[in-house]
């Protein structure tokens, strides 16, 4: 499948750089730590390449992107991918859907990977779906694709692997617990009980808490804590991308502009962070 081996090569000149890091919302029980393996732990080598046609792997992803929706209706459908997104509030979203499903013996996190690990893997193949779209769309095959999964997928600018990711390429593994701790958190209450992200944002936009920028700061800083973990290196850009939605996308409102209020960020962790760390920290 030469055309899969082009859309890879040609991501660099199609959209924004690529992200540092990728997200996803997992679920996993029976063991003491995750691993991420898809239902079918298939290798994206040549012999997967010599079997499997173009239209056919498209087929195939079509109805992994579906996979929630058709899972709902009571179809259990197996693929060869794992779903991932650069979008750090639209993953945690997806934790809290998660985690209001879950039994007893099930556990709900955030996993981060590091994008440069999972590339320099042999065997772990990434594609960002919006490029697939474009590619399909040149080639007039987006039929092959419904619509309503393809608009899904560039709202959350899904990434997907072909076969298991490397365990090199988790950086951090975050329970929702910990996340969702209310001596820590600036989730809403309401936020993971909006079945989306816009229902959310209609919920949040008249309920915003007004603080002091101190107050917001820290609050800001505690939550990076929680995601970056002891891995020190992750804190400012984790930090970056809970401030991109702004704010008041967390409930959240002060009279500071934005810049300010990162700029305060950045002094506050670097009055906390060891001098021998800060070589590791950027922002």
């Amino acid at each position: 499948m030469k055309v899969l081996d082009t859309i890879k090569t040609t991501t660099e000149e199609l959209g924004p750089p690529e992200p540092e890091y990728l997200f996803r919302a997992h679920k996993y029980a029976g063991v003491a730590s995750p691993t991420f393996t898809p239902d079918l732990d298939v290798p994206f080598d040549l012999g997967f390449k010599r079997i499997v046609s173009f239209d056919e792997f498209i087929v195939d992803l079509a109805n992994h992107l579906s996979k929630t929706q058709k899972e709902e209706g009571g179809e259990r459908i197996e693929t060869y991918f794992v779903s991932m997104s650069p979008i750090l509030e639209w993953t945690i979203h997806t934790a809290g859907k998660k985690e209001r499903n879950t039994t007893q013996d099930e556990v709900v996190g955030l996993a981060v990977f590091d994008v440069k690990k999972l590339r320099q893997n042999s065997s772990t193949t990434i594609f960002r779906v919006s490029h697939v779209l474009e590619f399909l769309i040149s080639q007039g095959r987006s039929f092959l694709i419904p619509a309503e999964v393809q608009k899904w997928a560039r709202n959350c600018d899904e990434y997907v692997s072909v076969g298991k990711i490397p365990d090199d390429g988790l950086v951090r593994w975050v329970r929702w617990a910990e996340l969702y701790s209310q001596s820590v958190t600036i989730l809403p209450e309401c936020f993971s009980r909006a079945y989306t992200l816009a229902i959310y944002r209609n919920w949040i936009e008249n309920q915003c808490v007004e603080l002091g920028v101190e107050d917001v700061c820290n609050r800001i800083v505690k939550f990076g804590k929680v995601l970056a973990g002891p891995q020190g290196d992750l804190l400012f850009p984790l930090i970056k991308l809970v401030l991109k939605p702004g704010i008041q996308f967390w409930g959240l409102r002060t009279a500071t502009g934005e810049d300010e209020i990162e700029s305060r960020i950045h002094v506050i962790i670097n009055d906390d962070t060891p001098l021998d760390q800060f070589s590791t920290l950027r922002l």
